[in-house]
């Protein structure tokens, strides 16, 4: 049996405003619940050998293109870790 994603969100607070209105449960990264959990209000429980991929974006300011260390570390991330 497999849990039915009904809402996805983006936004932390949004998550837990959602499991805070008793709407559904969510996984979230350990800091998320050190820093915002109401440990009146939340119960949390570790999930093992839970395998997930998480999505990273790189962003940078265009204009700092145009320096040389920026242009490097840019390089580096698109040719290193970008899909082929």
């Amino acid at each position: 049996m497999f849990p039915k994603t009904i809402i996805r969100a983006k936004s932390t607070n949004t998550i837990l405003e959602i499991v805070k209105m008793g709407m559904g449960v969510a996984i979230v990264p350990e800091y998320i619940l050190n820093k915002h959990i109401n440990r009146d209000l939340f119960a949390k429980y570790r999930v093992k050998d839970l395998n997930l991929q998480t999505e990273f974006r790189l962003i940078i300011k265009k204009a700092n293109l145009k320096n040389k260390l920026f242009e490097s570390f840019y390089k580096f991330v698109l040719e290193s870790y970008l899909p082929n």
